[in-house]
């Protein structure tokens, strides 16, 4: 299905958005805000790593590295 920005999301990426109560977009960015790493955040969603790779590019969901000094 296609939404009103022009992203296809698949049922089960629609399902999930359900589930969650809001937008799979907003979702991910939040998980990996407080958890840090891809595995994680499918871990929390329910859905394997390899998943939540193909969800972000669909969405246009890029990972930005910060390095810091420790």
């Amino acid at each position: 299905m296609v939404t009103e920005t022009g992203i296809y999301k698949t049922a089960m990426m629609l399902r999930k958005e359900k589930e969650l109560g809001k937008p799979l977009e907003d979702a991910i960015i939040e998980a990996y805000g407080r958890l840090g790493t891809r595995e994680a955040v499918a871990e929390e969603l329910g859905i394997k790593s390899s998943t939540l790779y193909i969800w972000m590019l669909r969405l246009g969901i890029a990972r930005k590295v910060t390095l810091v000094r420790r």
